[in-house]
Order: structure tokens, then C-alpha cells, then sequence
């Protein structure tokens, strides 16, 4: 077996955190090996991750690129934030904080917590929102359940779990970021006996603090539908809202694999467009185009048709002229829109849009 090796090591999160979080940096070649999957879960008193860094060609910045455990974007960014709090023996290896996916973080929180309650006496429905894969099962799910009547089953550690996640989720549909506790703590104070684990703190207080921010969520997603094709849910606002928060601004046909808990597809995260999504197939609207595709963006007189396979989104005219746009698929770090020749594939005009900067900022 392939032994893991990584290039540097870094200390990041919370200055005053009982755990040690280390973040490993290796080589692309090295991220899915089972060895560092070994060495991830083999952490002793570290809790450890692995990660990737690249460099954008066209503006030198450096980003987290891939990680082992958790979102890129998310770590991308906490690591930017959080690195001065540690003392470190390499200098830290990214330039640049990235847009953050809120979808994606609010469907992961919504997972953990039902993770961390299916063995209390909720286990029965909450084991089986976990095996359908399926948003609405699950966010049904977290919804019938009454925090309170768990005091018997909820460690002082569980709360602390809940009330980051939480804490960070909602603040982020609001478009802040925070990666600590004391950060989370100062946007809402009322979740700071459960981040430093209080023990003074009365147990159905803390459980009812921890309702009310499940319900705080909850409440952020209740304007949104999804649109599911396997464990693959399409996430578009439902007809006649208006978009509130970044959850909703988000959900304008962005695509997620809640099996693996991974971004598919989605439009530039800060292009906020109400559009019509369906799940099609290309050939219904462009015989020309050979390449196999699984949905359909429509917005105005445009289409943007979607390839897993190829990587691209090719945005063309309804009138089917001989221009169109096609954008990579990582819209997280791709900074340039490419128009291409319909006939000749060959790239026509290249221009810039804006640096990818957080929500909120």
C-alpha cells in the first residue's frame, strides 16, 4: 500500500478548542489513498484533515482545492480566518477566501444533527430519513422532533456540536461566516453555554436554546423545493417568493449528491437570477451538440445546458445562433465566461467577471 505523505501542516479553528485541528497539505496524487484515509481516522489526540491547494492560472491565487473530510470552501476560508490565531511552522499556503456554497452547508448541518440523535428514542425515523438520501425525509424529520425530550440521551459534548453547527449555518444564510466559538458566541450569545460547555447550565434550557435554532434553519429552507433524481436534489425557490436569504438566493437550480454531500452543479454563487430549472435532456433542444447531459437550466430567452461528464455548462440563444457561452464546471474558482464559435468549437472572446469574494462581504 502506497504509503500517505504530506508537504506541510497547520493549525487552525478556535485558539481555546479542547481539540487539536490540524490540517495535512499533500499532493492531489495522495488525497484519496487509503493510507491518508487511515491516517485521517488514526488521529490520537488531533482532529485531523487533508487537503489540496491550487493555483488559478489567470490570477495567482491559491485556494483549497480538495479535502478529505468537509466542504473545500468552508475550510478554504476558516483557515484564512483562523490561522493567525496558532502558532505554525510553515507559512500559510492560500491567498485568497472563496465563495461559500450556503446550500450545501445547511443540507450537511441538517445531516449531522440527525447523525448525532439516531440513537436516541427518535431512532427508528431518524435512521431512515438518513438511508433515503432524500431532503425533504430528512428536513420533515428534523422538524417533528422536540429537543427537549432528549435531555436523557444529549451529552454536554452533543450541545457544543449542535450549537456550532448551527451557529455557523445560520449565520451564514444570513451572509456571515464565522469559524470559531467565540465568534459564534458574540453573533448569538445565547449559544455560549453550549460552545464552552457549561455545566452550570440547566439542561432544558440548553435544549430549548437548540430548538430554537433548529426551527431558525428551518425556517430559512421552508421557501425552497427540490427536485430529485436519485440522491441527486435539484434546489430551486418555490413559485411566487421572493428570495430572502442566501439559502433561497442559492437555490436557483443548484444541484447536490446528498449521498456524498458534494456540489454537481450550480450557477456562479454570486448571480442571484431567478430562473425556471427542469431535469432534461439535451437533445430536446439542440440536436447539434453531442454531448450527454441530465438537466436544463431556462432563464429568459436562454437555456444553460449542464454536463457532468464534460465538465461544462453551454449557455445558448432559444433561437439556436451561432454563438454561446461555455463556463467551467467549478464555478467556485473559474473567473472567465469563454464564448465559443457553435460551428468550430474554437474559443471567440474570453472576458472576466468579478473575483469571488464571501457572502456578505
Amino acid at each position: 500500500m502506497k504509503e500517505f505523505v504530506y508537504i506541510a501542516s497547520f493549525k487552525h479553528g478556535s485558539q481555546d478548542s479542547q481539540d487539536e485541528d490540524i490540517l495535512y497539505m499533500c499532493e492531489p496524487k495522495y488525497i484519496e489513498l487509503t493510507s491518508t484515509k487511515q491516517f485521517q481516522i488514526n488521529r490520537g489526540t488531533e482532529d485531523r484533515n487533508v487537503m489540496c491547494v491550487e493555483k488559478d492560472e489567470h490570477t495567482g491565487d491559491s485556494y483549497i482545492k480538495s479535502c478529505l473530510v468537509g466542504s473545500p470552501d468552508e475550510l478554504n476560508n476558516g483557515l484564512l480566518e483562523t490561522f493567525h490565531l496558532h502558532k505554525q511552522c510553515h507559512p500559510i499556503p492560500i491567498t485568497t477566501n472563496v465563495k461559500r456554497n450556503v446550500v450545501l452547508k445547511c443540507c450537511t448541518t441538517l445531516t449531522g444533527i440527525l447523525v448525532k440523535i439516531r440513537r436516541t428514542m427518535h431512532r427508528d425515523k431518524v435512521v431512515r430519513a438518513l438511508k433515503s438520501f432524500d431532503f425533504d425525509t430528512r428536513r420533515k424529520t428534523l422538524s417533528e422532533i422536540d429537543f427537549l425530550s432528549l435531555k436523557d440521551d444529549i451529552t454536554i459534548n452533543d450541545l457544543k456540536f449542535f450549537a456550532f453547527r448551527l451557529g455557523q449555518a445560520n449565520a451564514l444564510v444570513k451572509g456571515v461566516e464565522v469559524f470559531t466559538k467565540d465568534a459564534t458566541a458574540q453573533t448569538y450569545p445565547e449559544l455560549q453555554p453550549l460552545l464552552y460547555r457549561d455545566k452550570d447550565q440547566n439542561i432544558l434550557n440548553s435544549l430549548s436554546v437548540v430548538n430554537d435554532h433548529v426551527k431558525i434553519l428551518l425556517d430559512a429552507m421552508k421557501n425552497v423545493k427540490v427536485n430529485k433524481k436519485s440522491s441527486m436534489h435539484m434546489f430551486q425557490l418555490k413559485n411566487g417568493y421572493v428570495a430572502t436569504n442566501f439559502f433561497e438566493c442559492q437555490s436557483q437550480g443548484m444541484v447536490l449528491d446528498l449521498k456524498d454531500q458534494t456540489s454537481m452543479m450550480y450557477w456562479p454563487l454570486d448571480l442571484h437570477l431567478s430562473c425556471e430549472c427542469t431535469w432534461v435532456n439535451i437533445d430536446s433542444f439542440a440536436t447539434n451538440i453531442t454531448t450527454n447531459c441530465f438537466f436544463c437550466y431556462r432563464h429568459s430567452d436562454k437555456f444553460i445546458f449542464s454536463s457532468f461528464e464534460k465538465g461544462f455548462n453551454f449557455v445558448m440563444n432559444k433561437a439556436h445562433t451561432e454563438k454561446f457561452i461555455a463556463i467551467n464546471k467549478n464555478l467556485f474558482y473559474e473567473n472567465y465566461y469563454y464564448v465559443f464559435d457553435c460551428d468550430t468549437m474554437n474559443v471567440v472572446a474570453k472576458r472576466s467577471r468579478l473575483h469571488n469574494r464571501c457572502v456578505g462581504t
